[in-house]
């Protein structure tokens, strides 16, 4: 008979809501005991790495002198040499020009013919004039501009003879003689021509 009786008590415990209730929590609460025993926390795991300090970069610093003594070292280093272009003529070799010349060198200055062009006169009688425009470039700083001449005009002590709408014709006392120069628009190239044979020449 006792049997029974337990038997009969454990089906009304397990058959009450607030027990089965009680049972639950008391199997959760077992089992997060169990994984916080068995499983290492996180902040065990945090306590036993080292922290890893980044050490600092010092860029070298440089004095005053040492800095002027790099800048004095760099300029040596970084003289730049003018093109034999910008250098122009010396006296001798600009006294020594002559021919047909596209671009003539006058102390530092480049000239250069640009157009010959007719300008009517003001006055009415007289014919139109000639003129001569010659682009003058400095060589040392580069700056041009276009200059305007007459017939028999002096340009930079050379005087001017204005013979084509393509060319003029500049002439200068010289030590060693007289210097003759004829300034072109443009170099003119020397055409050769073949002689066909005779055909005699062939019998």
């Amino acid at each position: 008979m006792s049997t029974t009786n337990h038997f009969s008590e454990l089906i009304a415990l397990l058959t009450n809501k607030l027990s089965m209730v009680v049972i639950t929590l008391s199997i959760v609460w077992c089992a997060i005991d169990m994984t916080s025993r068995l499983l290492p926390s996180s902040n065990s795991t945090n306590k036993g790495v080292a922290p890893f300090e980044i050490a600092k970069l010092y860029l070298p610093q440089f004095s005053l002198v040492e800095e002027g003594r790099l800048k004095e070292s760099y300029q040596e280093h970084n003289v730049s040499t003018p093109s034999i272009e910008n250098q122009g003529m010396s006296t001798t070799e600009q006294s020594k020009q002559n021919g047909l010349l596209d671009n003539l060198f006058i102390n530092n200055n480049k000239l250069t013919l640009k157009a010959v062009i007719k300008t009517a006169s003001t006055n009415s009688q007289s014919a139109s004039q000639l003129k001569a425009l010659i682009m003058v470039e400095d060589i040392k700083t580069g700056e041009q501009k276009i200059e305007k001449f007459s017939q028999q005009s002096s340009v930079y002590g050379y005087q001017l003879s204005i013979e084509k709408n393509t060319q003029v014709k500049l002439t200068k006392k010289q030590p060693q003689g007289l210097q003759e120069i004829i300034l072109a628009m443009y170099k003119s190239i020397s055409k050769t021509t073949t002689k066909q044979p005779d055909n005699n020449d062939k019998q």
